[in-house]
């Protein structure tokens, strides 16, 4: 009936609310996400957020059903959920894409964190991919990348992603 009901609106030209679209006939559980990708401004599923160490073990995720907050608030909230979960563990390295680039977040790195964020400037980026050890964390982010790409083929959605180095336990 359902179903029924979004063909007339669409057949008749009027606009269906986000929440009330069909976007799959199989998963209930699918959203609308707004990315503001130049390649994509709309994309479909749910959105995971994983957070690796070094070797690929995943040890922060989370999955947001709606649209997900901007790259650059998901690393302070993995930093608060690392610190929860594994007695106040704090990595000895971060690597990210350019969409965590914030000032914030290369204030709240401090210490002995070593900052591998990819900038957004491209100047700045010209300069950083002399340094091996951040082509070696953008390699390593990369990898990280290719598990997001999993999850999409498993029905999660789009994704956020970023690399740690250093080891739990």
């Amino acid at each position: 009936m359902e179903l029924k009901k979004n063909l007339k609106k669409i057949i008749s030209g009027r606009l269906v609310k986000n929440k009330d679209k069909i976007l799959s006939l199989y998963d209930e559980d699918v959203h609308v996400i707004i990315r503001g990708k130049v390649d994509a401004k709309v994309e479909f599923g749910n959105t995971p957020f994983l957070g690796e160490q070094e070797n690929g073990l995943i040890i922060d995720w989370k999955s947001y059903k709606d649209t997900a907050p901007a790259d650059n608030k998901q690393l302070p909230e993995s930093l608060d959920r690392l610190k929860k979960y594994y007695a106040g563990y704090k990595p000895e390295s971060v690597g990210t894409d350019r969409g965590f680039d914030s000032k914030t977040n290369k204030k709240l790195l401090t210490g002995n964190i070593k900052i591998f964020i990819c900038p957004r400037s491209i100047i700045e980026l010209q300069d950083r991919i002399k340094d091996e050890d951040f082509c070696s964390h953008q390699k390593r982010r990369a990898q990280t990348e290719a598990r997001i790409g999993i999850l999409k083929i498993a029905d999660f959605g789009t994704g956020s992603t970023y690399a740690i180095s250093g080891t739990l336990g």
